[in-house]
């Protein structure tokens, strides 16, 4: 199953090389930063791209996020109805 990694800025890379650092290169985890300045929407094409891309619908996949309410938890809430086995953990740290 994969893992996608969310966020406000470049704290989810940060997870993802400490995951890496841990367990070693981690092909199944990815991470997706909102930008500072980013448009809300250009974020909501970007990470429906990225949930296109790895979306498996016998498997689903996993989405973390570090803020219930902020712009990337929207964003993926937003995306979720067309993916009946995406699953979001949010409070990512």
């Amino acid at each position: 199953m994969d893992i996608l990694l969310i966020s406000h800025g470049p704290f989810c890379n940060g997870i993802k090389k400490s995951l890496e650092m841990i367990s070693g290169n981690m092909e199944n985890v990815t991470s997706e930063e909102f930008k500072p300045g980013q448009n809300p929407s250009d974020f909501r094409n970007i990470l429906a791209k990225r949930v296109e891309d790895l979306y498996n619908p016998e498997k689903g996949l996993i989405v973390m996020c570090d803020l219930k309410g902020g712009t990337p938890y929207n964003t993926i809430l937003y995306l979720v109805k067309d993916y009946p086995k995406l699953k979001i953990i949010t409070g990512m740290n």
